[in-house]
């Protein structure tokens, strides 16, 4: 059981929160988080939930500036032998500012069912789960609006060399996003996940991101990615390529290279090494 308090890194939270929760770039340039997070692990079986404080209300100097926080959760269990099941949710809590005076529920959650056998690649899974979404402009909607469809990742990795895919079909999870509220458009103030998956259309469809990456191994606290990204689907009635990036990242884990803590010792582990010594 691990539990921090304070401003720490995303990296802190486990999951895999990429796609419709945050893009990439986000989860790079806001790599940290204000607030506290548990963590626990036990016998194939992982949880956490982290809460991001994100802002307080403004004031005259800062008109614009909404109260925000965030909720996050994860886990994963072991269920049988390859077969792992697991879930991501985020509670969004979008409020008021000076100007700007409702609130406006964001609301997600991913529960999947994921395949990792062992073979000759060094990372080899096939993830399908379904994404569903509970959003509402508390001022303007009496209702809300309740979208979500089916999400599967594809990974590949060999030498080095990988492929990451994810598929999604199903409503568009960004339906508010051209909405506003004062004049002022809620945009990627609302909605943090790539924007392929504002498929902009009526009824379902479906969007692709395929991510191509080169990731060689320099030490154990510096990691370097070299990657291009594509992102395809259908914002009109025919489907297209919807942009792409290239990205060259490099991370250094000081933490790392600090002395690591030695682990706290029962009774039993103590008296053993007494009498037999570090067998």
């Amino acid at each position: 059981f691990n539990a921090i308090a304070g401003m720490y890194p995303r990296t802190f939270l486990e999951g895999d929160w990429r796609g419709p929760f945050f893009d990439d770039a986000l989860l790079f340039t806001d790599n940290n988080m204000e607030g506290m997070a548990f963590k626990y692990r036990n016998r194939g079986k992982y949880a956490e939930i982290g809460l991001d404080w994100m802002g307080m209300l403004g004031d005259t100097e800062n008109p614009m500036r909404r109260e925000r926080f965030q909720v996050l959760s994860s886990g994963d269990w072991d269920l049988l032998g390859p077969f792992h099941f697991g879930w991501r949710a985020s509670f969004y809590h979008f409020a008021n500012s000076v100007v700007c005076r409702n609130v406006v529920d964001n609301h997600m959650v991913n529960p999947w069912l994921e395949w990792r056998p062992s073979t000759w690649f060094e990372d080899f899974s096939v993830k399908l789960g379904f994404v569903g979404s509970y959003q509402r402009d508390r001022r303007t909607m009496d209702e809300a609006v309740l979208c979500g469809g089916f999400l599967t990742q594809q990974r590949l990795s060999k030498w080095h060399f990988g492929i990451d895919n994810s598929f999604y079909y199903g409503a568009d999870l960004m339906p508010l996003y051209e909405n506003s509220n004062s004049g002022i458009q809620f945009g990627r103030e609302l909605y943090f996940g790539e924007e392929c998956y504002h498929t902009m259309m009526d009824g379902s469809s479906w969007c692709d991101q395929l991510a191509l990456y080169y990731e060689p191994y320099v030490n154990k606290c510096m990691r370097v990615v070299v990657a291009s990204v594509f992102h395809f689907g259908q914002k009109t009635s025919q489907p297209v390529l919807r942009g792409s990036q290239q990205i060259v990242s490099l991370r250094v884990n000081l933490d790392k290279l600090r002395p690591q803590p030695t682990p706290w010792k029962t009774a039993g582990d103590a008296i053993r090494e007494f009498f037999f010594g570090r067998l």
